[in-house]
């Protein structure tokens, strides 16, 4: 059981990440989260290493 909760510790922090990128992308811009252009967020991750 505990070895189970290892499995999405990864998945996790690539959430945390992305959403942490996808909001410094958003102040740079001043823009929403739903106009945010997923692409570049999604170059951004590739950048540190993060296959989308």
């Amino acid at each position: 059981m505990a070895h189970s909760n290892y499995r999405v510790m990864p998945i996790c922090a690539n959430m945390g990440q992305s959403v942490g990128i996808a909001a410094a992308l958003c102040c740079k811009e001043n823009i929403l989260p739903r106009q945010l252009d997923v692409s570049q967020l999604q170059a951004r991750l590739r950048e540190h290493g993060v296959e989308p």
